[in-house]
């Protein structure tokens, strides 16, 4: 938009902005960086002569004619038309970036006489359109018609000319679900919503955010004569719950607002005051948990049954009141509450009032219930326990305090004896403490000996991890594991080079002519290469025990050198059964198809891997079964 032009229309000088126009003619069509029009300019400064201007020489386009042609565009030319067609808006419709027309912007700063130059220009134009797309009906991005904007800015003139026009404007919500009776009591614009609700109940909406309505801000912000009128057009609204599933009953309540309570329970219907909320929270509930015992009081004069409303987990009023820790709260439920079912109502959990009085550590209220022969302390809640096993294992209380002794026996005396069951397993476990004490101190006298073979040069079986434990004598002497390291080095070296050997020496010879001289003759066959991978095994096993063997000649620690010769013990052993192996496979590639060879070799197969299952998995299953046995002991002690 031209600057001259924008100062001109902003500030009402007419003169300037007339000979703008005559020199410019089509700069009325340029718009602002945030697509503001001269119209919305005119509107936003408040300057009624320069929207007179305005609105005869630029605004004479048929809006019915606009949208016909729109309409026509979008059915045979496609949505591109329909855009490059959006230009030719009538100046009175046309939006900003937050489209909002002109109307929005003269509604929002109050201006009377623009609102009412541009309802009676569009009544000109408008013709045949329908109430929908009339210019009081648009709406902006947040879907807030120009009344909402009155109302949100306190503009009850605005308010009332718009009404006057259009009144079914009252009945519009915006996309936060604000209608604009809501908005006036939020805004506490009372004169402004005493006009609205004027209107007829069936186009007047009292709807809010957040599932909320007008009733609820009137409660909250204690307005009783709105209030008294809203009851009157809204009855229904009385129950109607927000995204908590609070009614104004729940606010009333929980603002202590007596006299706002009566008002809202003086109606015939009175189901508001058994209307739960998502937690299972009546408004009777909501006191209780606050300590209202006056609101209480009025509610249970009211709605007698009340007191048989359960909350969540199927608990009564009585349970919310311990849980609250409100002695006085207790007290009167405690007087008024005639029904014994109520006062040993179990919950979802199968606690009674008892059991949570038991739990809170709050004795005062405990005795409360002892001292009512109406409680019955021998329930048994899902956990299985009663009012005495959760007393026990929740008490402070030192022993020499005379108030456990009492709490005790008056506990014992309306029946509230420790579950059968807890006793059996409290007495179980003790014997199972016992149990590992014992273990305990045998396994520190072990590891005292433990020591005591190391300071005197002895290795035993907790120097060995499990899997050495199965393979080697637990008790070795020092001279005993010298000797062990020769023996193991001599049968290393021994299965080593025997290996070595047969690695070049191999079954059938080599090729002495051809392309594939030196390679093995037999080196395609599949006995072949399970031959050499057996030797492969040997050699590196019986290398790798030369390894430990040579580490553990270094190591003066006791405990490590069993650990190394324990490893080399092992690779050893393996290295034996792959020799064994490495024979088996030679004498099976050379034999050919004889059976009684073949039969030979499935005798050696089947020695070899019995030794294997005997020595590795046998005494590991042994191991096992062993210690099974003695945690089934432990447990059943």
């Amino acid at each position: 938009m031209d600057p001259e032009l924008y100062l001109a229309a902003a500030s009402g000088d007419e003169i300037t902005f007339e000979n703008h126009l005559i020199e410019h003619p089509d700069s009325w069509r340029k718009k602002t960086c945030e697509n503001n029009s001269v119209l919305h300019v005119a509107a936003l400064n408040s300057q009624p002569n320069i929207v007179k201007k305005i609105l005869p020489q630029y605004c004479q386009n048929s809006l019915f004619q606009f949208l016909l042609l729109r309409g026509l565009a979008a059915l045979f030319l496609g949505q591109e038309s329909v855009n490059c067609h959006e230009e030719n808006r009538p100046l009175l419709y046309c939006w900003n970036s937050d489209q909002d027309t002109a109307l929005h912007l003269a509604a929002r700063v109050g201006c009377e006489e623009i609102v009412r130059l541009q309802i009676c220009h569009a009544t000109k134009i408008e013709g045949r359109v329908g109430k929908d797309q009339r210019l009081t009906r648009m709406t902006n991005l947040a879907k807030d018609s120009a009344l909402h904007d009155a109302v949100r800015n306190g503009h009850l003139s605005t308010v009332e000319l718009l009404l006057e026009e259009d009144p079914e404007l009252a009945f519009l919500t915006n996309s936060a679900g604000e209608s604009p009776l809501f908005l006036a009591v939020e805004g506490k614009f009372f004169d402004i919503a005493r006009r609205l609700l004027q209107i007829d109940t069936k186009i007047c909406s009292h709807a809010g955010r957040d599932g909320m309505n007008a009733l609820h801000l009137a409660v909250v912000l204690l307005h009783r004569d709105l209030l008294n009128i809203m009851i009157g057009k809204f009855p229904l609204a009385l129950g109607e719950q927000d995204n908590q599933g609070w009614t104004p009953l729940h606010y009333a309540v929980h603002l202590k607002f007596e006299g706002i309570i009566e008002l809202l329970l003086s109606t015939e219907d009175k189901s508001s005051a058994t209307k739960k909320d998502k937690t299972g929270m009546s408004a009777f509930h909501v006191a209780t948990v606050n300590g209202y015992i006056d609101v209480m009081e009025k509610l249970r004069t009211i709605c007698p049954d009340i007191l048989e409303l359960l909350a969540f987990a199927n608990q009564t009023a009585l349970h919310l009141a311990v849980r609250s820790k409100e002695k006085k709260t207790v007290e009167y439920l405690l007087r008024v509450m005639d029904v014994r079912r109520l006062l040993n109502k179990q919950d979802a959990y199968g606690n009674t009032p008892l059991h949570l009085a038991a739990k809170i550590e709050n004795y005062d209220i405990l005795l409360l219930f002892l001292d009512d022969n109406r409680v019955q302390g021998n329930f048994v809640n899902k956990d299985g326990l009663t009012a005495m096993d959760i007393f026990q294992s929740c008490n402070k209380l030192e022993e020499s305090d005379q108030k456990l002794g009492m709490i005790i026996s008056k506990l014992r005396s309306i029946g509230a004896f420790p579950c059968v069951k807890q006793q059996l397993i409290k007495e179980r476990n003790i014997k199972l403490q016992n149990f590992m004490e014992t273990v305990v101190v045998e396994g520190q006298s072990q590891l005292q000996k433990h020591e005591g073979n190391n300071k005197a040069g002895m290795v035993n079986e907790m120097d060995f991890p499990i899997f050495l434990k199965l393979m080697i004598p637990f008790q070795l002497s020092k001279s005993a594991l010298e000797k062990a390291h020769e023996t193991d080095m001599i049968l290393a070296t021994l299965i080593a080079t025997v290996s070595f050997a047969v690695a070049l020496q191999v079954p059938g010879g080599y090729e002495s002519d051809g392309p594939y001289l030196g390679l093995p003759i037999l080196r395609h066959k599949s006995r072949f290469k399970v031959f050499m991978i057996f030797d492969a095994v040997a050699f590196g096993l019986s290398s790798s025990s030369i390894f430990f063997l040579f580490m553990s000649s270094r190591i003066e620690n006791s405990t490590r050198r069993a650990i190394f010769l324990g490893i080399s013990f092992v690779a050893i052993f393996y290295s034996i059964l792959a020799m064994l192996g490495t024979f088996i496979s030679g004498i099976y590639l050379i034999s050919g198809n004889s059976n009684g060879i073949q039969a030979s070799v499935y005798g050696c197969i089947a020695v070899f891997l019995y030794s294997l299952i005997y020595l590795v998995l046998f005494n590991f299953a042994c191991c096992m079964c062993r210690k099974l046995v003695r945690f089934i002991i432990a447990v059943s002690v």
